[in-house]
């Protein structure tokens, strides 16, 4: 228990009092020794840790290397949108997770695909995805960063 001085009479009273005993002005939140809230000390101690997990996280996405995988579009032939082909073009099988999102229905839909080297895998309307211009794709795989594309 430490001493402090009463903002108002300067009178030395404990830090831990909620009113001073002399002229009864209401003592702030408990402060330490500088002066600084207990409750400031805490917010931005709070304030730190979210800040470091994010450098980690964004140092840690930065430094993987990027999906080898190529995305290309054709016209789908059975309706009016397009079909998306990935191509693995690592010497690796990836099983990569696709969403798509189409911005304008928000609507989303994920897919896994297990991408064999240079072999084209399609989606498109019987698969369950019809896409439009605009749709965004997003491709996550954890030894790389994740790639996103938006269709033309």
């Amino acid at each position: 228990m430490a001493l402090i001085q009463c903002p108002e009479c300067k009178t030395e009273i404990s830090d831990q009092a909620s009113t001073c005993p002399k002229c009864g002005h209401p003592i702030k939140a408990i402060t330490t020794k500088s002066g600084v809230s207990t409750l400031r000390r805490v917010i931005g101690a709070v304030i730190l840790i979210v800040m470091a997990v994010l450098a980690y996280r964004f140092l840690h996405e930065v430094n993987k290397p990027l999906l080898p995988v190529e995305c290309r579009y054709r016209r789908a032939l059975l309706s009016n949108g397009y079909v998306e082909i990935f191509i693995n073009k690592s010497p690796n099988v990836l099983g990569v997770l696709a969403t798509f999102e189409n911005p304008t229905f928000k609507t989303t839909k994920s897919f896994r695909l297990n991408l064999s080297p240079n072999i084209p895998v399609q989606i498109g309307h019987l698969q369950g995805w019809d896409f439009t211009a605009g749709d965004k794709i997003t491709l996550i795989e954890n030894h790389y960063q994740t790639a996103y594309y938006t269709v033309p």
